[in-house]
């Protein structure tokens, strides 16, 4: 019988040879989801796919092929309504980067690809859903909801960041890799790579920082190079080449939306920079998103206190930058970064002092992630008398060699304290959740009893857990690699292929 398949944000070039394999392998490929760039060769490939652009599903406007279904809100729905409405309306801040879209579109927008992906799952009847990485563009995890509920199989991959190339493949990000998690139980012998990489998180930042971080960094100074002078230069070319073409979106290609999706300020998500001058509005926005981050950076550095003056014992936290879903939604609740805040106040010894540092892309002027913090965000923090607030500059491994215990929602900060001989605290359901040394913190009672009785690292526990990664997990990326990553194309399509097929077939 002829299995079908949904691939979901599935735009890295590579997806086409992969869904080529898998359908010689008798795996049809039903309904496809991806940015516009890649729908001439998905479509010449897969002509009997339903394809739906992005930018469409992320609106909750239906693909072509769908437009006269109507679905009736069910016991499914309902379930998912009861249990999902308020992770899906805090990811929704990705689209509000003007900070105006209110509950009644947030609503709105939820009940319409709850209704959508319903039907497409009742009319294609999938076998396998299939994700580059954990849902988190809203709609994508709105589906991932309804397989829940429904009972569909899904597949979804996750980069292994300290240990390029390999990567994590598991049915749900809330189960992990249980074949990862098997092979750290059996690890026997350590391996010179292993080893390596474990020492290079001993030594400095500057060489053991993740790739991805390397080049955020990078990107980050040239435009603070720029300042917002260059941001309203930036601003005043755009409108002179709009001006040049008459404000026609038809002459002078877009440039809004195109990689991402932001609302426009008093204007629908659906209705957003449409129309003549589109991108001059697109670029007026930015710069006064820009204004306002430099003001949320300002108040931040404000609050800040020397590492110097705090004495005793610290706990070192690195907040997520938001909206990422190493917070939404891989830490559930704790997407509200403040709930961890408060329950590690609450449960520190008497003389111990909480060390809160936020992630420097919350202050990166052209990522425009400023929806998720506030003034009165940050006053909250610094409000904590045991709690201090640390400038985004200083060094991670200066900050985790001063403290006893490492709490994330998922970055890498656990595993480089891991491998300096810290404990972590984990408020998510990251990839390295089965790292020894790591301590799963779920509510109150679960950060109280950790310190109570603190948890230890093993000997070479990070070594173990890279032996385990290198032995269980493949080689390969499965959504974009950044810029300048060594792949081997051939081994990553190969890859990726047998994954899908395997786990069908094993079905």
């Amino acid at each position: 019988m002829t299995k079908r398949a949904i691939l979901l944000e599935c735009s890295a070039p590579h997806w086409v040879p992969v869904a080529q394999q898998i359908a010689e392998n008798g795996i049809e490929v039903v309904y496809w989801s991806a940015w516009s760039p890649a729908e001439q060769a998905i479509c010449a490939a897969f002509p009997s796919a339903i394809f739906h652009n992005t930018i469409d599903a992320k609106r909750a406007n239906p693909a072509p092929a769908m437009q006269t279904m109507r679905v009736a809100f069910d016991e499914v729905c309902q379930a998912i309504w009861a249990s999902e409405a308020q992770t899906v309306y805090d990811m929704m801040n990705r689209f509000d980067t003007s900070r105006d879209m209110n509950n009644v579109e947030r609503s709105m927008l939820f009940m319409q690809m709850l209704l959508y992906w319903r039907g497409v799952l009742n009319e294609t009847k999938p076998h396998l859903v299939i994700f580059p990485a954990p849902p988190h563009v809203v709609y994508d995890y709105v589906v991932l909801a309804l397989c829940r509920e429904i009972g569909v199989q899904t597949l979804m991959f996750e980069e292994a960041t300290i240990l390029p190339p390999y990567r994590i493949e598991m049915d749900d990000y809330v189960h992990g890799d249980m074949n990862l998690a098997r092979a750290v139980a059996s690890v026997a012998e350590i391996s010179l790579e292993a080893s390596a990489i474990a020492e290079r998180l001993r030594g400095s930042y500057a060489q053991a920082k993740p790739y991805r971080e390397v080049e955020a960094h990078r990107r980050m100074a040239e435009a603070r190079a720029e300042g917002v002078a260059g941001a309203f230069r930036q601003l005043e070319a755009v409108f002179v080449i709009d001006k040049a073409h008459l404000g026609s979106n038809e002459v002078n290609p877009k440039i809004v939306n195109v990689t991402s999706l932001e609302k426009e300020r008093g204007v629908s998500l659906k209705q957003s920079f449409e129309g003549p001058f589109a991108n001059t509005r697109y670029m007026r926005q930015r710069y006064e998103e820009r204004t306002h981050t430099d003001k949320l950076a300002e108040l931040y550095a404000r609050l800040c206190r020397p590492l110097e003056e705090i004495e005793g014992p610290i706990v070192y936290f690195p907040m997520a930058g938001q909206p990422e879903r190493t917070s939404n939604p891989q830490a559930g609740i704790f997407t509200n970064q403040l709930l961890i805040v408060n329950i590690l106040s609450a449960s520190m010894p008497d003389g111990w002092t909480l060390v809160v540092k936020d992630h420097p892309n919350q202050f990166h002027p052209e990522f425009a992630v400023n929806m998720c913090r506030s003034e009165e965000y940050y006053e909250v923090i610094a409000a904590h008398a045991n709690v201090r607030i640390v400038s985004t500059q200083q060094d991670p491994f200066t900050l985790i060699d001063r403290c006893a215990i490492v709490a994330t929602t998922g970055g890498t900060s656990a595993l480089e304290g891991i491998a300096r001989g810290k404990p972590a605290l984990l408020f998510g359901d990251a990839w390295y959740r089965d790292c020894p040394g790591v301590v799963r913190v779920r509510n109150l009672s679960d950060a109280q009893q950790a310190f109570a009785a603190m948890p230890a690292v093993p000997h070479s526990a990070l070594e173990r857990f890279l032996q385990a990664v290198m032995s269980s997990c493949a080689t390969g990326m499965a959504d974009y690699p950044p810029d300048g990553y060594e792949l081997d194309e051939k081994s990553n399509v190969r890859n990726l292929a047998a994954s899908i097929t395997n786990r069908l077939l094993d079905a």
